[in-house]
């Protein structure tokens, strides 16, 4: 949304409204971590800007890569809590037997653990667009061949609901099926169908 205002281009935003769907029905609960949305689309929306793909027709082969690497994420930040908390919790019980500085053995610990975090994602997602980057060069700019190229309609205007609707339609259905499944107390199924009527009205 942010890259949309600045710079106007709304084919920022249905993208980023399927891989919310696509996890919605997963999210933090207790120590549980969720995939990460937000990695799926970083990594798929400016290989779109760089390969000129703005529809689901042209990136269908980017959109399915693209969604699994939320998991990717989320496993990567459990592989950082666990190694860095038997490191810390070590650090910690060895300053209290020694009678240490407990609240800057503390502080100490969470720094490196942002530092790492911060490390740790941006290798994750080099790799990741690195790697995808690679595959669409090879297969689009090489090989000649773009997945399911040469589908945009010739009248297709981004700027407008109903067009936008009509193309992303069917994926933003596909990517709810799982949230979809997950409603399973009645207030939430009557939200989910009073927000369809809504959209329903709007579209008419």
């Amino acid at each position: 949304m942010i890259w949309w205002l600045v710079t106007g281009d709304v084919t920022a935003i249905p993208p980023a409204i399927f891989f919310e769907l696509a996890w919605l029905d997963l999210f933090y609960v207790g120590t549980y971590v969720p995939p990460s949305a937000m990695l799926g689309y970083l990594v798929y929306y400016p290989l779109t800007l760089l390969f000129n793909l703005h529809l689901p027709q042209q990136a269908v082969v980017l959109l399915v890569l693209c969604l699994p690497l939320p998991a990717l994420g989320a496993k990567a930040e459990v592989w950082l809590r666990m190694r860095h908390g038997v490191k810390t919790y070590d650090a910690l019980l060895e300053a209290v037997n020694a009678e240490k500085d407990i609240q800057g053995t503390l502080s100490a610990g969470i720094l490196r653990y942002l530092a790492r975090g911060i490390a740790l994602a941006v290798f994750v997602y080099l790799c990741c667009i690195g790697v995808l980057f690679s595959v669409l060069w090879f297969v689009g700019v090489y090989s000649g061949a773009w997945p399911a190229g040469g589908c945009e309609p010739a009248a297709y205007d981004p700027h407008n609901l109903t067009d936008v609707v009509n193309n992303w339609g069917a994926v933003w259905a596909a990517g709810s099926i799982g949230g979809l499944l997950s409603l399973r107390i009645r207030p939430a199924k009557i939200c989910f169908i009073a927000g369809a009527l809504g959209v329903v009205v709007l579209m008419l």
